[in-house]
């Protein structure tokens, strides 16, 4: 695809998103927003060959034909904000190591067939896992599940991170004339979108753009000459309870890192040592507001609860949560027969209106909402989770507790709406699975992710995380 005019088309793209950003220009350098740009200088002849010597492979021609129009680029839809520049790009298990365990052991019913040398190896070893029949289809008729996970030690990182997504090239799946296969890889998905190269993974995703912005538009005319709902507005801030989520961890690394041990790797590379969600918290208690501080790692192994937001005593906790971190891995090791408490979210259902007997239901994350849902009426959610590991036992030494909390992000404008969460409720000794139940809510027309964090207090264990990328208001 080394023919294709990427100046052209990424200029014209360019326009379209600085045009659609509204106020988040203001966090753009001006000289960008006044050339109209979103990308960088070209790479040179130089620069590409010496990131292909560093990678030990030639890139594929039209990702090679990017990089000389504009070296990294800013944003493309509203879940990539980054693609690298030649310092930048990597193989994806050099940063991202955890998150293809994560991915694997969350996924091993589905994959489970694929071997051990299949998935530690660089390279293409024996049968692949999926045939060529059911792996090698592009388009509508493709099967995002059907993924050949051993690919994924040798993949090529090309983006950052953006909400739970990543772009990826894979290097042994290549055409006749050079290109390699593309992945846009979701944590949220069962699989990745994959496409025959670079060059059809950007089309498809300009498309994607224009698609969600058409949408975004008609519902926010929509929403311009509708009257607002009755209880919008003060009544509706008079009646609410929120106690927003201001921090939940949407980075698969932060998500589902497997331990807090120091690896052996060399000086020069920074290994995370640990890391803490920290949630600043409010609620109006009739004409009380009340504000607290809630802390914890990563897997939820230790949390701690302060009343008022300047609280002292947060830096020292962390400080002491690091220190243990520290400790030989003989130390800080589980025992082999002990398995941690996990909570498992497996269900989410919406009625609108509350007393609704037939509710929309979506039992894998990653899922979009099968309808849509109607603005100025109550959405009321129920999210079904399970408690597995160690739980009978360490559910009868002590109370504990379980909260769910909610929120959604609007992708036209990026505000996010913290849904009111549940009160902390006691778990019942012996009893493994709950429903949880979020109040009615009204939604403002527009496209939104919707994300649920379910986590347990008084003991060691892992927050259920559940999430739906898209769900329509109209």
């Amino acid at each position: 695809m080394s023919t294709f005019n990427w100046e052209s088309f990424l200029r014209r793209w360019s326009q379209e998103l600085l045009g659609s950003m509204g106020d988040e220009q203001a966090e753009l350098p001006p000289e960008v927003i006044e050339s109209g740009w979103l990308g960088y200088p070209g790479a040179t002849e130089e620069q590409i060959t010496q990131v292909e010597a560093r990678l030990g492979m030639i890139l594929p021609p039209s990702y090679r034909a990017f990089l000389k129009v504009t070296n990294g680029w800013r944003q493309t839809t509203p879940l990539i904000d980054r693609l690298w520049s030649t310092n930048e790009i990597e193989w994806f298990a050099v940063r991202h190591q955890n998150w293809i365990d994560a991915f694997l052991e969350q996924n091993k019913d589905r994959y489970s067939p694929v071997s051990e040398t299949q998935l530690e190896s660089n390279a293409h070893l024996g049968a692949p896992s999926i045939s060529d029949e059911e792996y090698l289809v592009y388009g509508e008729a493709q099967d995002c599940s059907k993924l050949r996970v051993e690919y994924l030690q040798a993949a090529l990182e090309i983006s950052d991170v953006g909400e739970s997504a990543i772009y990826l090239l894979n290097p042994q799946v290549v055409t006749d004339d050079g290109e390699w296969e593309a992945w846009f890889f979701g944590d949220w998905l069962p699989g990745a979108d994959r496409y025959p190269s670079f060059h059809a993974m950007m089309q498809a995703e300009y498309e994607n753009f224009l698609e969600l912005r058409e949408n975004s538009l008609r519902l926010a005319e929509t929403n311009a000459s509708a009257p607002l709902p009755v209880d919008s507005k003060e009544d509706k801030a008079e009646s609410s309870v929120i106690a927003p989520i201001s921090s939940l961890a949407v980075n698969p690394e932060e998500d589902k890192a497997e331990s807090l041990r120091i690896l052996p790797v060399e000086e020069t590379v920074w290994r995370s040592l640990a890391r803490f969600t920290i949630e600043f918290q409010t609620r109006q208690i009739e004409d009380q507001i009340e504000k607290r501080i809630v802390a914890y790692d990563p897997e939820g192994e230790s949390s701690r609860t302060w009343s008022e937001l300047e609280s002292e005593q947060l830096p020292q906790w962390m400080l002491a949560q690091i220190s243990q971190a520290v400790k030989p891995e003989t130390e800080i090791k589980r025992p082999a027969d002990v398995s941690p408490v996990k909570v498992e979210i497996s269900h989410l259902w919406a009625f609108q209106p509350p007393q609704s007997g037939a509710p929309m239901v979506i039992t894998e994350a990653g899922k979009s909402f099968p309808g849509f849902i109607r603005s100025g009426e109550p959405l009321v959610l129920e999210i079904l989770f399970r408690l597995t590991g160690q739980t009978a036992a360490d559910t009868r030494r002590k109370q504990i507790t379980y909260q769910v909390q909610a929120d959604l992000r609007n992708y036209a404008t990026g505000s996010t709406t913290s849904l009111v969460d549940t009160p902390p409720h006691t778990l019942v000794e012996d009893q493994l699975s709950y429903i949880a139940t979020i109040p009615g809510t009204t939604l403002l027309p527009g496209i939104y992710r919707l994300r649920v964090l379910a986590t347990l207090q008084g003991i060691r264990a892992t927050p259920g995380y559940f999430e739906t990328p898209l769900l329509q208001v109209i």
